[in-house]
């Protein structure tokens, strides 16, 4: 029996606690071992040839019944962010398990949650940790218009500075289910023109733009690549700053590369020159190109106010 009992815990550590009857019965475990094996609770019948070794139950194993039990099912939705490790709120997570299957599979499973659709090409999967789960485009494609739009953009940020997935896979994965009057449609795409407008313009590009607003508008006085008197001769160097009325201007031509360490970094960027008495002020693409009179009208208060507070 102690034999018995190893070959059956062998085969359930590499499968999250479940065993299919097929493979113990190739094992050699006879029919009246698994009766006893079943009654003494050593072993639970979840569904038709497939079983479950409470002792090594994760949180895992239930994904494991629904994909062995429907083979062409894939872990998705939020199952599948915390499988690829995607950053989203604990409030906007789901206890129950979820996976995506073909239209009209005709497969009810308990306690899982079983999404179908008529849009799961074979480019949609892959394997995360044995498991076969939704990519993470598709994953995010699936659960970004469940959340507010601010979370979904940091989510998205996330994915692309965590290497998930980059700006156009999402893009792609979005296309292959976009259709008048589909759910998520008008909001995905609204997202990701965003994402895909900042991710072409370098900064350089930026910078000469920004460069060319204050001089159109007749706004003197900005340095380019100014050298702050705090730089320590290794970073620190700003876009554009005024020293006479100590106003900073930093561009920000990518929103979505290392996004988290790059706002990190911003911060304390802005902190140390706020210690210093220097206004610090950022403007992305968006601002630059597209709303440029926000941006002048923003620059002239800030230097009527520095101009006023030194004078005083």
């Amino acid at each position: 029996m102690a034999d018995a009992d190893q070959t059956i815990i062998r085969l359930g550590l590499a499968n999250d606690g479940v065993v299919a009857l097929a493979a113990l019965r190739a094992a050699g475990i006879s029919t009246s071992t698994l009766y006893r094996r079943r009654q003494a609770g050593f072993i639970e019948a979840v569904t038709r040839g497939l079983f479950v070794i409470p002792a090594l139950r994760t949180e895992r194993t239930t994904l494991r019944v629904a994909t062995t039990t429907i083979p062409t099912a894939l872990v998705s939705h939020f199952s599948a962010a915390k499988l690829h490790g995607m950053w989203v709120p604990s409030y906007y997570a789901k206890d129950t398990p979820e996976v995506l299957v073909g239209y009209k599979r005709g497969t009810d499973l308990p306690g899982i949650k079983v999404h179908e659709t008529r849009q799961l090409p074979h480019s949609h999967g892959t394997n995360v940790g044995g498991l076969p789960t939704t990519t993470a485009a598709r994953t995010f494609r699936d659960i970004g218009f469940r959340m507010s739009f601010r979370v979904a953009t940091h989510v998205a940020q996330r994915i692309i500075s965590d290497n998930l997935a980059t700006a156009a896979e999402l893009a792609a994965a979005h296309l292959v289910l976009a259709r008048r009057g589909r759910a998520g449609t008008v909001f995905t795409r609204t997202l990701l023109d965003a994402i895909l407008a900042d991710e072409t313009h370098p900064t350089s590009e930026l910078e000469i733009r920004m460069q060319a607003l204050l001089r159109d508008h007749n706004i003197a006085g900005f340095k380019a690549q100014f050298a702050p008197p705090w730089y320590s001769g290794r970073d620190g160097i700003v876009d554009f700053a005024n020293p006479t009325h100590k106003i900073i201007i930093e561009v920000d031509g990518r929103r979505w590369h290392s996004v988290q360490q790059q706002l990190d970094i911003d911060r304390k960027r802005d902190r140390l020159a706020q210690r210093h008495g220097w206004v610090p002020l950022r403007f992305n693409w968006t601002e630059v190109v597209h709303e440029s009179e926000l941006v002048i009208d923003h620059l002239r208060t800030m230097l009527e106010r520095q101009r006023q507070l030194h004078a005083a």
